[in-house]
């Protein structure tokens, strides 16, 4: 079995001041069957921080058709697609993204799911594994370099498992594994990438019971993009039902 690391709210390294553009406009956070809704601005302050480009680590990967350190300034013109995730990109940017030039999506699935489809969210129990998968997408008509991914897992009762980050991209269409652990620390970069270029970066997490109380939790885990100064966000959520004993 592989090692497992637990992400908490604390991201190591200090960050610069770098625009925020929030993708959720509310984020829904469910404990002993009360919601609360947390607005954008909230959820920027007190839950997100930025992509400190600068520090995001280069990576080395593995598979993919190479064993290799990846070179980051190689240009991926080619839209990727894996017609596998069943689920299409959207043909043009969201509103929310449409004046930054990028978009970013991130979903869940069981590890075990036999019909492998990706959600925004799904019911889990302790001792779960969990699939995410962030997706990157260039909706400008001009090269972006350098591009950065982080994920934050705002929970202690989601453990990443050592290892298993995949980065897939028209480069790598079978995907390959990256060698260090840093997209759950100071983030990745994936190389520059063309217009309507894109990548999808997956990893898995197991469900803990950390500080789960009687109810249904919510574990919320955002996935982040980041391009020069602007870092976007989006997030996909663990549901976790604990019974009365």
């Amino acid at each position: 079995m592989k090692n497992k690391k637990k992400i908490g709210l604390s991201i190591a390294g200090a960050l610069a001041a770098v625009t925020i553009v929030s993708v959720a406009i509310h984020f829904h956070y469910t404990r002993n069957s009360k919601t609360v809704n947390v607005g954008s601005a909230e959820i920027e302050e007190n839950m997100i921080e930025n992509i400190d480009i600068d520090n995001a680590d280069n990576i080395s990967i593995e598979g993919g058709g190479s064993d290799t350190s990846t070179n980051i300034t190689n240009i991926i013109n080619n839209y990727y697609y894996n017609s596998d995730d069943k689920t299409a990109p959207e043909d043009e940017a969201a509103d929310e993204d449409s004046d930054i030039g990028f978009e970013t999506e991130t979903h869940v699935r069981l590890a075990d799911d036999e019909d492998r489809t990706w959600y925004k969210s799904v019911s889990a129990k302790v001792g779960d594994k969990v699939e995410f998968r962030i997706e990157y997408r260039n909706t400008s008509d001009k090269q972006q370099d350098g591009v950065a991914i982080r994920d934050v897992l705002f929970t202690n009762n989601l453990i990443y498992v050592d290892g298993s980050t995949v980065l897939k991209n028209s480069n790598h269409p079978d995907g390959a594994y990256i060698l260090n652990d840093a997209l759950v620390e100071n983030g990745i970069r994936i190389g520059n990438y063309g217009s309507g270029a894109n990548a999808l970066i997956y990893f898995t997490a197991e469900v803990v019971d950390e500080d789960l109380e009687v109810g249904t939790n919510t574990l919320a885990n955002w996935g982040q993009a980041g391009v020069g100064q602007i870092t976007i966000q989006d997030h996909a959520d663990v549901i976790v039902n604990i019974p009365k004993t």
